[in-house]
């Protein structure tokens, strides 16, 4: 068996890996930023900002939504974006 005492010296080769990361980091910083400019666009705009499945069902709103359509942030979440249009319209 081998001890520490006799390995010491005796490496004939090392493998080294690196690699240059900086243009993941630009990257990475460039995403927060766009995710804060859409969570703050989200959070503040005037307008009513629904956000859907494929199917329609309302995921996520902003609180402009609630005034404009006078549900809450809950009520909103349960229904479906064909839900605010009259029913002639859904034809």
């Amino acid at each position: 068996m081998l001890s520490c005492k006799d390995t010491i010296g005796k490496a004939e080769r090392f493998v080294i890996f690196s690699r240059d990361i900086t243009e993941n980091k630009s990257l990475e910083e460039q995403l927060k930023i766009g995710e804060e400019k859409f969570c703050l666009y989200f959070k503040c705009s005037p307008n009513s900002i629904l956000i859907t499945d494929s199917k329609g069902k309302i995921l996520q709103v902003n609180p402009s939504s609630s005034k404009i359509t006078g549900y809450s942030t809950e009520e909103d979440m349960s229904m479906y974006i064909f839900d605010y249009l009259p029913e002639r319209e859904l034809e």
